[in-house]
């Protein structure tokens, strides 16, 4: 599958190798940094004495910085400004986008599919640039087998878009329920709570059976369904991960920051972090900006989600304390990493797009030189504006790779 999808990623014979970001052969460093005020508008009046650079939590001197802009189109962007303009004027690039949405098949519902479908299809009739090279990932299949700027053929790919399997979903509210893969983990790991809830809530929604053939009974039908669908979790959690580390890598090729979009209602990484640090680290590298959306809306309690176009009922058994979404932590950590937005909250998605699209639109290009040597190790980065309610977005670090 990685093979594939990396060759659909790379046709586009005018698509020249990409610089690297973070390895240039003066063993400077690029970061690129998107500004927007409190009403998240873009801020591009800027100079290098606005920024402050740390890596590793010590200061570095900015000695190089410039602004990138999207072409210009018949629906600008809102641009602020709070200062006089410089002195000395910013300069300007302006560079074509690629963007890349990924509809993560292994982990929407019926109704996040839906939700995820409609907004994309409405970016692509009248959102964004017409310049914008863009890609349609639907699980691991490339729509049309190409990166490109035909909104029309991509809207008729779409039309033959297959929808998530929903089968597990299925089996994961069939008696005895789960309610989702995190309590199943926990099952799995003997957690004495989620366990005791779990054979309460079957209990109390078939008494007579429960009575019949006895709690332990229950207790083994329980554990033996976690431990299923823990590892149909892991099976899946790796396939998604597979296909955005394809993704870091195959948009390489690609010259300028790319931006990726991710739709998914989210899942558990915990026992593959290092896996997630490696695509972020890809992405570092290649230029990818991952922005998420979070597919499931405004209504992300598992126990009364609309998973198969119909919403369950909450029953008498399901006390389950919901302490943290550890599905949302993937979404969270792949965006802020890489600079780009973690959208979530809402029902409709399209205006998530729009703000991605803004975003990565216009944002500065800061460079430095290290004190140290590129010794190959992991290095933070954190970049600040001193110009009061700004928001700054980054990526938090990078690769020290020697330049070749």
């Amino acid at each position: 599958m990685r093979n594939n999808l990396l060759a659909l990623l790379l046709i586009s014979a005018a698509a020249p190798a990409a610089q690297q970001t973070f390895r240039t052969t003066a063993n400077t460093i690029a970061v690129e940094a998107t500004v927007v005020d409190k009403s998240g508008k873009p801020v591009t009046d800027l100079t290098a004495a606005d920024f402050q650079i740390f890596e590793d939590g010590k200061p570095q001197a900015v000695q190089t910085i410039y602004l990138v802009t999207a072409p210009p189109s018949g629906t600008a962007t809102t641009i602020s400004s709070s200062a006089e303009p410089p002195a000395t004027p910013l300069r300007v690039e302006t560079r074509n986008r690629v963007m890349v949405f990924v509809f993560d098949l292994e982990h929407l519902s019926a109704d996040g599919y839906k939700k995820s479908r409609t907004a994309v299809e409405s970016f692509l009739k009248d959102g964004g640039l017409p310049s914008d090279m863009i890609g349609i990932l639907s699980g691991s299949a490339m729509l049309d087998n190409k990166i490109e700027r035909d909104r029309a053929a991509l809207l008729k790919a779409m039309q033959k878009m297959k929808g998530p399997t929903l089968a597990r979903y299925t089996e994961l509210r069939s008696w005895p329920r789960l309610i989702d893969d995190a309590e199943a983990l926990a099952v799995a790991r003997n957690s004495t709570r989620v366990v005791d809830n779990a054979v309460q809530r079957a209990c109390a929604e078939r008494p007579d059976d429960c009575a019949v053939v006895g709690r332990d009974w229950v207790l083994q039908l329980i554990e033996a369904k976690a431990r299923e669908f823990t590892a149909k979790a892991s099976r899946d959690a790796q396939l998604s991960l597979a296909v955005l580390a394809t993704v870091a890598n195959g948009l390489g090729r690609f010259p300028g920051r790319k931006q990726v979009v991710v739709l998914s209602d989210g899942f558990l990484t915990a026992e593959f972090q290092s896996q997630l640090n490696a695509i972020i680290q890809v992405a570092a590298r290649n230029d990818v900006r991952f922005s998420t959306i979070d597919s499931r809306g405004l209504n992300r309690d598992p126990r009364s989600q609309s998973f198969m176009n119909e919403q369950p009922l909450t029953m008498l058994g399901d006390h389950a304390i919901l302490s943290a979404d550890d599905n949302a932590d993937v979404m969270n950590n792949l965006a802020n990493e890489t600079g780009g937005e973690f959208l979530s909250n809402r029902n409709d998605l399209r205006p998530a797009l729009d703000i991605i699209a803004s975003m990565s639109g216009n944002y500065y290009v800061l460079g430095y030189a290290p004190e140290k040597t590129m010794d190959g190790s992991y290095r933070k980065i954190d970049v600040k504006v001193t110009r009061p309610g700004l928001t700054v977005m980054a990526r938090r670090g990078y690769m020290a790779l020697a330049a070749k």
